[in-house]
């Protein structure tokens, strides 16, 4: 079943039980559904350069994948790894090899597109409690890495407790590139108050509220 074919509501990824035993975006149960390399392709046709839609509202990337608005930036939900034990550890590793594969196809994708990553530095209270930084440290990042694509910045995160300790979440970030470029910084005082905090619950809800509302609009058609 293709994605044109399947509900996005189908998919195990954005089902209630994925918030409590775990997903990854690229697949639908056992069925891989989206590469690393066409969540970047995706991402640069539809949110970056001057034609992207501005933030506003929840969407669709692509059939199968969510991208949540945040303000000024857009958020890719792309691992949830849930910290509870009753997994087991068979679970939790297939979760992990999972999410990892994701991050190094997106990695690879977006380095053949724009070359070595630039780190963002997470060690304590970033930016004086203001910024971009802040907000990472502040939303439970352990790793960021970014890519410039004229306005605007590709950032892959990673969430969870400093490394050794297993990654607990993953997402895509699209943002101002002025929020993580020394070069071209945005000036604090135009710099927005920000809340980046998203959670696997929130990409199922806009799922069903989705499918919910594509219902209702059948209905209203008729047959």
């Amino acid at each position: 079943m293709s994605g044109e074919e399947r509900s996005p509501r189908e998919c195990a990824a954005l089902s209630r039980d994925a918030i409590r035993t775990g997903a990854v975006i690229s697949y639908c149960g056992d069925e891989l559904v989206v590469t690393g390399g066409a969540l970047v392709e995706a991402v640069t046709a539809a949110l970056l350069g001057p034609a992207a839609p501005k933030p506003g509202g929840d969407r669709w990337l692509t059939p199968e994948v969510p991208v949540l608005s945040r303000g000024p930036a857009w958020i890719v939900p792309l691992f949830w790894s849930p910290s509870t034990s009753d997994l087991g550890r068979q679970q939790h590793e297939l979760l992990d090899r999972r999410g990892s594969e994701l991050g190094q196809a997106i990695m690879s994708a977006c380095w053949y597109l724009r070359g070595e990553p630039l780190g963002i530095e997470l060690e304590g209270d970033a930016d004086g409690g203001r910024g971009y930084a802040a907000e990472l440290v502040r939303t439970g990042a352990k790793d960021a890495s970014w890519w410039g694509f004229g306005d605007d910045a590709l950032v892959l995160v990673y969430y969870g407790d400093p490394s050794p300790a297993p990654k607990t979440r993953m997402a895509l970030h699209v943002v101002p590139v002025g929020w993580v470029s020394a070069r071209r910084p945005t000036p604090a005082k135009k710099m927005p108050a920000l809340n980046l905090e998203w959670d696997w619950a929130a990409a199922v809800a806009f799922a069903e509220a989705d499918a919910a509302g594509s219902l209702s609009e059948h209905n209203e058609e008729g047959p």
